[in-house]
């Protein structure tokens, strides 16, 4: 009898404590195979006694989900290691692209999720160190990406709410932190150093968001302050304040020439030679004659760079700077290093040989090869004539 007694002094302590404990429900409206479960709507209120419903340390919570948007997920916050700390207020927020409701009232989490969040994100509370250095001296930034490779999702770090901080990667960094998208996936941010990054301009700009090769990349250098929303950009190209033209020659006395061209044989495009928009770390390599950016009359979209001691045929000596027609093409020539990493420009109403014809020297090669062409032709022409003839007469012969 006196172990009945524990047992149920036992058993009525348990059902206090748990008693003591929020409620919530635990439900989703549809599993992974697609199966539709009717007590668990999005619009309407979980049903009692169908529903299944637990006890929590923690707030109720009641979602929307990013990929799904029929889907609801209701349940308890406890269970969840990836929200931040503290939670706010009870209310509806934005977090990793969906609604995410909280509650703290007994099996508050019944209701109907709303079409709109009250606009702050769910980790809004947490403070966020955006001094320039940590107190350690150390500026550091966050790394991490909202999806990999193989599409897994990494809800710590969305594009349009600020990282979990108590989740997401945080790693020294010797460059800026950055905050980037990606054209090819809208919903996809990556955020890290700018020293890991391959082909950034040299120096970067100053904080702020900037267009790059299709994408926002957002720089700043205060500890931790790629933690926040991508920015929109400034419409201002990242490597804007980059001077190609520095000086007449390199530091070490050569002139050097960008050395590229957009498309290739294969119709392969290299995006760091655009036509109509400045190099973005293409090649250079040193020059003997001058820089040259020209098109091509059988495709409107191609253009190549280089110098000119490497195109045979063209006037010598060439014109001064500018950009000139030339047959049915546009040739820009000029003389400084790295001069031909701006936009192919706009040829004047002049023939890039024309100074060769109005001083009466010599016609450039291109045109002298096809002069040469034209008699090495008609002189074979003549050869074949002839020798036909030779046959023919030799035939009758016979």
């Amino acid at each position: 009898m006196r172990t009945l007694s524990a047992l149920s002094i036992i058993l009525a302590l348990i059902y206090v404590e748990e008693a003591a404990k929020n409620q919530c429900f635990q439900c989703y409206n549809y599993d992974d195979k697609g199966n539709y479960f009717s007590f668990c709507p999005k619009n309407g209120t979980a049903k009692f006694g169908m529903a299944a419903f637990s006890a929590c340390d923690g707030p109720c919570f009641y979602r929307s989900d990013a990929t799904n948007k029929d889907l609801i997920v209701r349940g308890c916050t406890s269970i969840l290691g990836t929200l931040p700390s503290p939670l706010p207020p009870d209310g509806c927020y934005n977090w990793n692209g969906a609604i995410f409701c909280l509650c703290r009232m007994p099996i508050c989490n019944a209701a109907p999720l709303p079409d709109k969040s009250n606009g702050l994100s769910l980790d809004y509370m947490v403070n966020q160190i955006t001094d320039t250095q940590d107190t350690d001296g150390i500026l550091r930034c966050y790394q991490c990406l909202t999806y990999d490779t193989e599409g897994k999702f990494y809800p710590q770090c969305p594009k349009d709410a600020q990282v979990n901080v108590q989740t997401t990667f945080l790693d020294n960094c010797t460059g800026m932190c950055f905050t980037r998208s990606f054209s090819a996936n809208s919903t996809k941010v990556a955020r890290g150093c700018t020293f890991s990054q391959y082909g950034l301009p040299y120096p970067l700009p100053k904080d702020g968001c900037y267009d790059w090769e299709g994408d926002t990349y957002c720089v700043c250098n205060r500890s931790r302050c790629n933690g926040l929303p991508l920015g929109k950009s400034s419409g201002v190209e990242m490597d804007a304040h980059v001077d190609l033209m520095i000086s007449d020659v390199e530091e070490d006395g050569t002139k050097h020439c960008y050395q590229c061209i957009n498309y290739d044989e294969k119709g392969n495009y290299y995006k760091q030679c655009p036509k109509d928009s400045r190099v973005k770390n293409a090649y250079h390599a040193p020059c003997n004659g001058s820089c040259f950016i020209r098109s091509y009359d059988y495709d409107v979209k191609k253009v190549a760079r280089g110098c000119s001691d490497s195109q045979w045929g063209l006037p010598n000596p060439l014109p001064p700077d500018g950009c000139y027609k030339y047959y049915s093409e546009t040739w820009c020539v000029c003389t400084k290093s790295r001069c031909n990493g701006v936009a192919l420009g706009t040829p004047q109403n002049i023939e890039l040989d024309a100074h060769l014809k109005s001083s009466g020297g010599q016609l450039n090669g291109a045109k002298s090869v096809e002069a040469y062409s034209f008699v090495i032709i008609f002189c074979i022409s003549c050869y074949v004539y002839f020798i036909n003839v030779y046959l023919n007469s030799n035939t009758e012969l016979i």
